[in-house]
Protein backbone atom coordinates (compact mmCIF):
# COMPACT_ATOMS: atom_id res chain seq x y z
CA UNK A 1 0.00 0.00 0.00
CA UNK A 2 0.97 3.48 -0.57
CA UNK A 3 2.02 5.94 1.72
CA UNK A 4 -1.20 8.82 2.22
CA UNK A 5 -3.67 7.03 0.78
CA UNK A 6 -6.45 5.19 2.99
CA UNK A 7 -8.44 3.13 1.36
CA UNK A 8 -11.68 3.19 3.09
CA UNK A 9 -12.79 0.31 4.65
CA UNK A 10 -15.92 -2.42 2.95
CA UNK A 11 -18.14 -0.80 6.01
CA UNK A 12 -17.86 2.87 4.85
CA UNK A 13 -18.25 1.44 1.69
CA UNK A 14 -21.52 -0.25 2.11
CA UNK A 15 -22.77 3.17 4.47
CA UNK A 16 -22.48 4.92 1.17
CA UNK A 17 -24.97 3.27 -0.48
CA UNK A 18 -27.34 3.18 2.16
CA UNK A 19 -30.44 5.22 1.96
CA UNK A 20 -30.31 8.36 4.40
CA UNK A 21 -33.06 9.50 6.19
CA UNK A 22 -33.86 13.44 5.00
CA UNK A 23 -36.14 14.63 6.81
CA UNK A 24 -38.37 17.44 4.83
CA UNK A 25 -40.80 20.49 5.93
CA UNK A 26 -44.34 19.16 5.52
CA UNK A 27 -46.58 21.56 4.79
CA UNK A 28 -48.91 23.24 7.46
CA UNK A 29 -51.07 24.70 5.37
CA UNK A 30 -52.55 21.76 2.95
CA UNK A 31 -55.26 23.44 0.95
CA UNK A 32 -58.69 22.00 0.47
CA UNK A 33 -62.07 22.61 -1.89
CA UNK A 34 -63.67 25.19 -0.07
CA UNK A 35 -65.45 27.63 -2.40
CA UNK A 36 -64.16 30.68 -3.17
CA UNK A 37 -65.94 32.94 -0.62
CA UNK A 38 -64.55 30.92 2.35
CA UNK A 39 -61.04 31.02 0.55
CA UNK A 40 -61.44 34.72 0.77
CA UNK A 41 -62.12 34.55 4.42
CA UNK A 42 -59.76 32.17 5.19
CA UNK A 43 -57.06 34.07 3.51
CA UNK A 44 -57.91 37.22 5.09
CA UNK A 45 -57.73 35.46 8.48
CA UNK A 46 -54.22 34.69 7.22
CA UNK A 47 -53.19 37.84 5.68
CA UNK A 48 -53.36 36.58 2.22
CA UNK A 49 -54.69 38.71 -1.02
CA UNK A 50 -56.90 36.41 -3.30
CA UNK A 51 -57.92 37.81 -6.63
CA UNK A 52 -61.63 36.84 -7.41
CA UNK A 53 -61.86 35.44 -11.05
CA UNK A 54 -64.88 37.70 -12.39
CA UNK A 55 -68.17 35.39 -13.42
CA UNK A 56 -68.52 34.05 -17.13
CA UNK A 57 -71.33 35.74 -18.92
CA UNK A 58 -74.45 34.24 -18.75
CA UNK A 59 -76.16 32.39 -21.53
CA UNK A 60 -79.09 33.19 -22.93
CA UNK A 61 -81.73 31.45 -22.37
CA UNK A 62 -84.24 32.13 -24.84
CA UNK A 63 -83.26 32.40 -28.77
CA UNK A 64 -83.51 35.73 -29.82
CA UNK A 65 -86.73 36.74 -31.69
CA UNK A 66 -84.32 38.56 -34.12
CA UNK A 67 -82.63 35.74 -35.60
CA UNK A 68 -85.80 34.33 -37.13
CA UNK A 69 -85.67 34.69 -40.59
CA UNK A 70 -88.50 36.70 -41.84
CA UNK A 71 -90.33 34.17 -44.46
CA UNK A 72 -89.82 30.97 -42.34
CA UNK A 73 -91.98 29.06 -40.03
CA UNK A 74 -91.18 28.07 -36.71
CA UNK A 75 -90.56 24.14 -36.39
CA UNK A 76 -89.37 24.53 -33.00
CA UNK A 77 -88.03 27.01 -30.17
CA UNK A 78 -85.76 25.54 -26.58
CA UNK A 79 -83.77 27.51 -24.85
CA UNK A 80 -80.99 28.70 -27.13
CA UNK A 81 -82.10 26.40 -30.17
CA UNK A 82 -84.61 27.09 -32.96
CA UNK A 83 -85.59 25.01 -35.75
CA UNK A 84 -87.19 26.80 -39.25
CA UNK A 85 -88.64 25.93 -42.31
CA UNK A 86 -88.69 28.23 -45.48
CA UNK A 87 -89.88 28.29 -48.98
CA UNK A 88 -86.95 30.46 -49.77
CA UNK A 89 -84.25 29.81 -52.05
CA UNK A 90 -81.02 28.43 -49.51
CA UNK A 91 -78.72 31.05 -51.03
CA UNK A 92 -81.39 34.18 -50.18
CA UNK A 93 -81.45 32.65 -46.60
CA UNK A 94 -77.81 32.12 -46.55
CA UNK A 95 -77.34 35.46 -47.68
CA UNK A 96 -79.68 36.85 -44.94
CA UNK A 97 -77.98 35.04 -42.17
CA UNK A 98 -74.43 36.70 -43.44
CA UNK A 99 -75.67 39.91 -43.45
CA UNK A 100 -76.84 39.21 -40.01
CA UNK A 101 -73.74 38.22 -38.85
CA UNK A 102 -71.18 40.71 -40.38
CA UNK A 103 -74.33 43.54 -38.77
CA UNK A 104 -73.03 42.48 -35.50
CA UNK A 105 -69.32 43.22 -36.02
CA UNK A 106 -68.39 39.64 -34.59
CA UNK A 107 -64.64 39.00 -34.39
CA UNK A 108 -64.83 35.07 -35.84
CA UNK A 109 -67.21 34.64 -39.03
CA UNK A 110 -66.85 31.23 -40.57
CA UNK A 111 -69.53 30.90 -43.87
CA UNK A 112 -69.43 28.00 -45.76
CA UNK A 113 -71.60 26.73 -48.22
CA UNK A 114 -71.79 23.29 -49.76
CA UNK A 115 -73.89 21.68 -52.39
CA UNK A 116 -73.76 18.37 -53.67
CA UNK A 117 -76.10 17.01 -56.24
CA UNK A 118 -78.58 19.38 -55.24
CA UNK A 119 -78.33 18.74 -51.73
CA UNK A 120 -77.18 21.91 -50.33
CA UNK A 121 -75.73 22.55 -46.06
CA UNK A 122 -74.56 26.29 -45.27
CA UNK A 123 -72.71 26.42 -42.66
CA UNK A 124 -72.33 29.94 -40.68
CA UNK A 125 -70.66 30.64 -37.45
CA UNK A 126 -69.97 33.87 -35.32
CA UNK A 127 -68.24 34.69 -32.60
CA UNK A 128 -67.80 38.04 -30.46
CA UNK A 129 -69.51 40.85 -28.13
CA UNK A 130 -70.27 38.21 -26.15
CA UNK A 131 -72.81 36.28 -28.74
CA UNK A 132 -71.52 33.16 -30.43
CA UNK A 133 -74.17 31.70 -33.53
CA UNK A 134 -74.41 28.86 -35.06
CA UNK A 135 -76.54 28.23 -38.73
CA UNK A 136 -76.97 25.76 -40.22
CA UNK A 137 -79.52 26.10 -43.47
CA UNK A 138 -80.42 22.74 -45.54
CA UNK A 139 -82.04 21.53 -48.36
CA UNK A 140 -82.63 17.82 -49.46
CA UNK A 141 -82.60 18.10 -54.04
CA UNK A 142 -86.17 16.43 -53.91
CA UNK A 143 -87.58 18.63 -50.79
CA UNK A 144 -88.94 22.06 -51.14
CA UNK A 145 -88.41 23.49 -47.82
CA UNK A 146 -85.03 25.24 -46.75
CA UNK A 147 -84.66 23.46 -42.86
CA UNK A 148 -82.86 26.20 -40.80
CA UNK A 149 -81.03 25.29 -37.54
CA UNK A 150 -79.75 28.36 -35.28
CA UNK A 151 -77.62 27.58 -31.73
CA UNK A 152 -77.34 30.62 -29.78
Amino acid sequence: MQKGIVKPSRQQDMKKNEPTNIQSKQPTDVPSAVPLEDQKEQSEVKGESTTKVPPSPTPQTQTDSSWYYPNSTVKSSSGNNLSLESNDNSDAITEWYKNKIRGMNMNTKTFVKTNSNGNILNKLDGVGQGTEVRVEISRQRDQPLTKITVSL
